[in-house]
């Protein structure tokens, strides 16, 4: 598993965070990808499905939202990368 810094993550990075902790959270909808890379930070972008906590005659309501956020480059998470989606980067 290749393990990056925050300033090492490049356009098209699939990454799972490791914020806090030694291992990457692979739990489902926990896969980033990196949307934008600038001078000072890096936006990235989380799609994720939520469930209502209660169930009806039609099943679960389920919700379906997108998480967008940015890190600046000296921040000190870590990332596990899954992969890139323009298949720049070689998975060691």
């Amino acid at each position: 598993m290749t393990i990056l810094e925050t300033k090492d993550l490049r356009l098209g990075d699939v990454v799972v965070g490791m914020f806090g902790g030694s291992e990457p959270d692979f739990s489902p909808y926990m896969d980033q990808t990196v949307v934008n890379v600038t001078a000072e930070k890096i936006v990235l972008f989380r799609p994720y499905v939520s469930l209502a906590d209660f169930t009806c005659t039609s099943g679960v309501i389920h919700y379906i939202g997108a998480e967008k956020y940015d890190l600046p480059l000296c921040h000190p998470a870590k990332f596990a990368l899954k992969g890139n989606i323009f298949r720049e980067r070689k998975i060691v």
